[in-house]
């Protein structure tokens, strides 16, 4: 697969600058989770952080079934969060098992 060790070197580099750009881009990139067939939304960050909650006024009649609607679409917002890192990570050519994770 690579030619000498210096290809190897070089293509760490790469990927660690690659890592870098698309850490400095996660508070940028936002995706919206929902659940219920839209009774709950939530966006979140690349840095898996819920920037926002919104909640339909007909989930609120039960409160057990409202928490596995926010639970659900939190969990589908990770998810599209994950998968774009992903796609990110894969522009560049690299499908490491885990990295997204150690971003």
């Amino acid at each position: 697969m690579f030619e000498n060790f210096g290809d190897l070197v070089k293509m760490a580099k790469d990927v660690q600058a690659r890592m870098k750009d698309i850490q400095q881009e996660l508070p940028a990139i936002r995706v919206k989770g929902d659940a219920g067939a839209g009774m709950v939304y939530v966006e979140m960050n690349g840095r898996h952080e819920v920037t926002r909650v919104t909640i339909l006024d007909e989930a609120l009649a039960d409160r057990e079934i409202l928490e596995g609607l926010v639970h659900a679409a939190v969990n589908d917002a990770v998810n599209r969060i994950n998968e774009e890192l992903k796609t990110r990570m894969g522009a560049f050519g690299v499908n490491i098992p885990g990295l997204t994770d150690m971003l």
